[in-house]
């Protein structure tokens, strides 16, 4: 007995001695203190909202640490059909134990309940009574799925944690046994069928290793025979074929993505739909695939376990019941490098709010780093018992109150965002490039902008926000998601709709792409697979200015000075030196620029970007919306280097090197990136662009014409001089017909600014109250947003503003050399220099004057109206403010454009010029000392009066009338100094010369 007893101890102590933890080595948070960090947790259906939920309290006698997983219902209730799950990656072939404390009772009853289940794999065991339980399987393919699920459960509180993984000594006959499985699957359908040669081969192979003695060889032979097994199924596939669309945006994280798709079935019966992948391009079921989604209108597939930075191709499929499988199209795309956030937490609360504070924390931990390339950003938390909810600072100062609806991921989530730049950096509340209304209002990012209309499969969403928080939101009727989580009202607190989570992260992480800098040490936008460029593929470089973009392509010259160089679609296909190759790093997530004939790099060398031997990472900004001409639809990129510090410039020909500017405006700075496939379609396109803009020129131009007007001198011949710009706008008008390419009516566009040029050159307007007018000249002169001038001011109801004490300078230069003449500008604008009840005391009562704003051309100017210069004595409409006693003013941008839309505040300036040039114009002020400052303005024109001189446009004219009777005539001397009391002489009063009799 002593000697039996003694051989029985040293098998035990073998048995023991053989089991290997590997719990950290496959299993991600394997007790749930980082909440659901690497599980899917699943509810009645898969995506629904339900399933198991987090818990922090002693209450489960098997916790571990300080949360577990728990799903609860009322005494005498039996839970639902849910799972908790995680699947595991890169196992060695062989046998494990896996290890949890778990329970499945019906309080009040002591009867063993049914239904609950620890399981890997196909292997389970039942759990009833608060216990340690452990479930054997054996591992063959390197894949396993581990987890604990009820179904038809019969007690009321089932919980689960600590999951512990070892590996035992290898059960050869276990190993044999799964083999046997894939070979009795495989041997029940083969035939003579497609590929049944291959599947015999894999049949075969894996029936060589029955009888060995080591797990040699046996992950890649039982891979192959699975994939084998299916491949012949799907290759004599029969019945309808399914039709499949992968939906082109795919949402690119480090080691998760998210994808959409749509499906119809053709009369087909689905029996699985999901995402597969590869490293390699054309992914198939045959690679890794995925069937996990979220649900928000439609389904979010969970595309997870990918390598951080790295190339994949993904597509969406559907397999039918017969095997028939169809795909969409492949997506490359291109995860970000692992994130770097760490937090810290000072443990101040009561041990339950401290599990739950750092169980919050350490989800929101992983999620970023699995999601968001974040780097140099830690949350450094304290509790706060006086903080009502919670509150964070840019870098992650981070306080967390008492009240248990802000001790949650969610709030988590939402105070990171101001530790890495919502509300807290001046990129979002104080920059007109990506806001809207520059401190508040629409995102115009377009990386954030199409991430939100992803998740909610909306067209119509956009990022939004007021100057701290942001929230998502659409024109459409599509319930918006909470993804800001602004609030704990906000917070689903669903474990199964990790949607909201992520989605917030994914949505924060596509603001920093766009421009909001994560971190003080980044600094800068997060450099992303923006573009998706295919290797060893010829793209062809053109600018998007329309004046020379339309013809011409990027190539550089023996110096290496990148130009614009003219050449047709088919010379260019036909001139290697004017193609590209273009490279992205997943790594840093930069591009490098190859020329394909000279090899020479896009390369920064002495503060110039230039054609060089060695390559420059750059970092590319999308536009903010797709180019559409004709069939051609696509978006332009920036070029950027050193963090914005450089960026490449088109010119006409030479290309230039600046500062970043991610203004709308910046044409000039984006560029796009062309295939030999659409460059027909560009082409095309282009001409048909050029072809509108020679129509409307030519129609701009005969209505200006059409202005009645003499000629300059008197050997000059109106009716010759008529007729020779009528012919020149009838020849091209009918040659336009027989153009092949944008170059072509460009050319035309040109001749016909020529003759127009000319022609003003040689006539004067019949009156001097009926000018030509230019106003066509301009860009967005009617200010429909804040696009094609110098600046980007705040822009709201059809006019821009700025607020405060700093200078500006709003301005646009004609591309059109205008012929010397007198010209006029003229714009609706006022300036009130502070608080309306200074000004009013300032300058109406005391007629001081104190603007500071210009309307100028060239250097021509002329002091803004004042506010008060044409004050009302009635209210006209919103935003009218009562400034004293029967005297309104505008008090809001919607006010303004009231009295604008009435003629009232209208200004010009007058000039005389003696050459032919180019013109500058628009408004600007000398910084001032009062922060109450506001200029706003519409409605810019630009007048021609030929010969006529400054003077006469301004004439003297006389009255009789007192001109101070109210408050819209204010007068002035010469000198600019207002007259309260003038008596006889020569004034100024609404920008014209009067005479007082």
């Amino acid at each position: 007995m002593k000697i039996r007893t003694l051989l029985f101890c040293l098998i035990v102590a073998s048995s023991a001695n053989a089991q290997t933890e590997v719990t950290k080595t496959y299993i991600q948070n394997p007790d749930f203190e980082a909440r659901y960090a690497g599980w899917l947790d699943e509810g009645t259906t898969r995506g629904a909202v339900g399933g198991f939920v987090h818990q922090t309290n002693a209450s489960f006698f098997k916790k571990n640490g300080q949360v577990y997983m728990e799903k609860w219902v009322s005494q005498g209730s039996k839970v639902s059909n849910c799972t908790i799950s995680q699947d595991l990656k890169g196992l060695t072939t062989g046998t494990y134990l896996l290890k949890a404390g778990a329970q499945n009772i019906q309080q009040g009853n002591s009867a063993k309940q049914t239904g609950a289940y620890l399981f890997a794999n196909d292997q389970e065991t039942e759990v009833s009574d608060s216990a340690e339980y452990d479930v054997t399987f054996t591992v063959i393919d390197g894949k396993a799925t581990i987890g604990f699920k009820t179904k038809s459960a019969t007690g009321n509180w089932a919980c689960i944690d600590n999951f512990r993984l070892y590996q035992l000594e290898t059960d050869m006959e276990a190993v044999h046994e799964e083999l046997q499985k894939l070979i009795t699957e495989a041997e029940g359908i083969i035939g003579d069928g497609a590929t049944a040669s291959e599947l015999q081969t894999a049949i075969d192979n894996a029936k060589a290793l029955l009888t060995a003695a080591t797990t040699d060889n046996v992950s890649e032979t039982a891979n192959a025979l699975k994939r084998a097994t299916l491949n012949y199924r799907v290759s004599n596939g029969t019945g309808a074929v399914p039709t499949v669309v992968t939906n082109p945006y795919v949402a690119q994280g480090v080691t998760i993505a998210l994808g959409r798709s749509t499906v119809n079935a053709n009369g087909a019966t689905i029996q699985e739909r999901g995402f597969c992948w590869s490293l390699e391009p054309d992914p198939t079921i045959l690679d890794e695939r995925t069937t996990n989604y979220f649900t928000n209108n439609g389904q979010v597939y969970r595309i997870e376990h990918l390598e951080p930075a790295t190339i994949y191709y993904v597509r969406a499929y559907a397999l039918t019941k017969e095997y028939q499988a169809a795909y969409g199209d492949v997506v490359k795309i291109a995860t970000q490098p692992r994130g770097t956030v760490t937090y810290w937490y000072n443990n101040g609360a009561s041990e339950e709010e401290n599990y739950r504070i750092n169980s919050a924390l350490a989800e929101c931990q992983w999620m970023y780093n699995n999601v968001a390339n974040i780097q140099g950003f830690g949350i450094s938390c304290s509790y706060g018992s006086g903080t009502p909810t919670a509150d964070c600072g840019y870098g992650g100062s981070m306080r967390v109150g008492p009240s248990y609806s802000y001790q949650q991921t969610g709030t988590i989530l939402h105070e990171t965002n101001h530790g890495v730049g919502v509300g807290t950096t001046w990129q979002w509340y104080s920059n007109g490039n990506l806001r809207e209304n520059t401190t508040h209002g629409k995102w115009l990012g377009p990386r954030a902008n199409d991430m939100v209309r992803f998740l909610q499969n909306d067209a119509a969403a956009f990022m939004t926000g007021d100057g701290t928080h942001m929230w998502g939101s659409t024109t459409s009727s599509i319930p918006m998601k909470s993804y800001a989580i602004n609030g704990a009202n906000e917070d689903s607190y669903s474990p199964a709709d990790q949607l909201l989570y992520w989605g917030n992260i994914f949505l924060t992480h596509a603001l920093h792409q766009d421009g909001l800098p994560c971190s003080s040490s980044v600094g800068f936008a997060t450099p992303a697979f923006v573009f998706q460029q295919q290797d060893n593929v010829k793209y062809y470089i053109r600018s998007e200015v329309a004046d020379y973009g339309l013809t011409t392509f990027l190539g550089h010259n023996n110096a290496g000075t990148l130009k614009n160089i003219e050449a047709t679609a088919e010379e260019a296909l036909a001139d290697d030196n004017l193609a590209w190759y273009i490279s992205y790093n997943p790594k840093t997530g930069y591009y490098t620029f190859q020329n394909a004939g000279t090899g020479k790099y896009i390369g920064l060398s002495s503060g110039t970007i230039r054609a060089l031997s060695t390559a420059t990472a750059f970092h590319l900004f999308p536009s903010r919306e797709k180019s559409t001409m004709g069939d051609f639809s696509d978006k332009s990129y920036w070029i950027t280097a050193s963090k914005g510090a450089y960026a490449l410039k088109a010119g006409t020909s030479s290309c230039s090197t600046t500062s970043f500017d991610n203004g709308a405006s910046a044409e000039d700075q984006r560029w796009f990136f062309l295939t030999a496939d659409v460059l027909g379609a560009y082409e095309s396109g282009a001409q048909k662009v050029a072809t509108e803009e020679l129509d409307q020129l030519i129609a701009n131009v005969r209505n200006t014409k059409a202005t009645p007007h003499v000629a300059n001198a008197d050997t000059l011949d109106i009716t010759l001089i008529d007729e020779e710009l009528d012919d020149v706008l009838l020849a091209y008008e009918q040659e336009k017909e027989e153009y092949t390419t944008a170059a072509e009516v460009k050319n035309a566009i040109k001749a016909i600014e020529s003759a127009f040029t000319e022609f003003l050159s040689k006539v004067t307007p019949e009156t001097i109250n009926n000018p030509f007018d230019l106003t066509f000249l301009l860009q967005n002169a009617a200010i429909d947003d804040n696009s094609g001038w110098s600046d980007k001011p705040t822009f709201s109801y059809s006019c821009c503003e700025y607020f405060g004490s700093s200078a500006f300078d709003f301005n646009q230069t004609t591309t059109l050399k205008l012929p010397k003449g007198t010209y006029e500008v003229r714009a609706q604008a006022f300036q009130r220099p502070g608080t309306y009840a200074n000004v009013y005391t300032d300058y109406v009562t005391n007629g001081t004057n104190n603007v500071k704003g210009v309307l100028y051309a060239k250097t021509k100017t002329k002091t803004l109206k004042n506010i008060y210069d044409d004050a009302q004595t009635t209210s006209q409409g919103t935003g009218s403010v009562a400034a004293a006693t029967q005297v309104y003013i505008p008090n809001t941008m919607e006010g303004a454009q009231n009295f604008f839309k009435k003629g009232l505040y209208d200004n010009s300036v007058v000039l005389t010029t003696t050459v032919s040039a180019t013109m500058k114009l628009g408004i600007r002020s000398t910084a001032t000392g009062g922060t109450n400052f506001w200029t706003i303005f519409d409605n810019f024109r630009l007048y021609f009066h030929g010969a006529y001189s400054a003077d006469q446009v301004t004439p003297v004219t006389s009255i009789t009338e007192d001109p101070t009777t109210s408050v819209g005539n204010a007068c002035y001397d010469l000198s600019g100094r207002r007259v309260t009391n003038p008596t006889r002489g020569l004034y100024i009063r609404n920008g014209k010369k009067i005479i007082i009799r």
